[in-house]
C-alpha cells in the first residue's frame, strides 16, 4: 500500500468532526460506521468514497467507528500496519484518538 498523506488525513477527519459536532441534525447521533466488504465490482459505494476523501485510497474488507473522542479500525494485520502511519500525526489536538484493532480471519 502507498504512504498515507497524514497531513490530508488530518485536516479531512478535523472537517468531518467539526462538521458532525456544529450540525444540529446530529443530535442524536453517537457514532458513525463505515463497513467496506470484500472487493467488488462496484466502486461507487458511500464508504469507498469517503475512504478515498480520507486516506487516498480504497481499503476493501474493514471497518471503521468514529465515536466522540476515538476512531477505531478493524481491519487485517497488514491493513492496520497502513492505517497505523496516522499515530506520526503531529497536531493531534483537534483530533480523537486511535483505535487499531486487528481482525484475523478464520
Amino acid at each position: 500500500m502507498p504512504d498515507l498523506d497524514r497531513e490530508s488525513f488530518s485536516k479531512r477527519l478535523k472537517r468531518l468532526y467539526t462538521h458532525w459536532e456544529n450540525t444540529k441534525e446530529n443530535d442524536n447521533i453517537d457514532a458513525i460506521c463505515l463497513v467496506a466488504g470484500a472487493e467488488s465490482e462496484n466502486s461507487y459505494y458511500k464508504t469507498t468514497a469517503i475512504q478515498q476523501w480520507l486516506f487516498g485510497v480504497e481499503i476493501s474488507d474493514m471497518a471503521i467507528l468514529f465515536l466522540d473522542n476515538l476512531v477505531a479500525f478493524i481491519a487485517s494485520p497488514k491493513k492496520i500496519a497502513f492505517l497505523k502511519q496516522i499515530e506520526g500525526i503531529k497536531d493531534t489536538e483537534h483530533l480523537p484518538k486511535f483505535r487499531f484493532i486487528n481482525r484475523e480471519k478464520k
